[in-house]
């Protein structure tokens, strides 16, 4: 079943794939009753770490700034195959934490919950900043 973002609230902000990003909303939404269906965090690391690995290979440095990684752990994710990526699927419980302060969570929820496109993207933007600062402090 195919639910295209026509379905979204138009206070939704979704970047290009957005018909991709609303069907899999939309699909955890209705299952989200069930705890042991939203307790299987497989696919999300799979894709996570698909991602993580391609921006290896476009600019390791870049890479390692974003996923708060050293450069030893940027060249071991440049050698995943995808075999080695497809084992993660055995493994049901999230690999990945989220990042930033409870501050910039709590906003982010906050302005999501309330449908405040404005404080959404200013959210946004600052967790560009916080990344650019990062990386400043990387590159001294």
């Amino acid at each position: 079943m195919h639910i295209g973002p026509e379905r979204c609230p138009p206070e939704v902000i979704f970047p290009e794939n957005s018909g991709y990003l609303c069907e899999l909303a939309w699909s955890h939404e209705k299952n989200r009753n069930f705890p042991a269906v939203n307790s299987d965090f497989s696919r999300l690391n799979l894709e996570y770490l698909i991602q993580a690995r391609d921006l290896a290979v476009a600019d390791p440095h870049r890479a390692g700034t974003i996923l708060g990684i050293p450069d030893a752990l940027t060249g071991l994710l440049l050698e995943l195959t995808p075999k080695m990526l497809a084992s993660l699927t055995r493994i049901h419980h999230p690999l990945i934490t989220p990042h930033r302060d409870l501050l910039w969570w709590s906003r982010l929820l906050v302005a999501l919950q309330d449908g405040q496109p404005g404080e959404i993207e200013t959210v946004i933007e600052q967790a560009s900043l916080i990344l650019i600062t990062t990386a400043e402090k990387t590159n001294r």
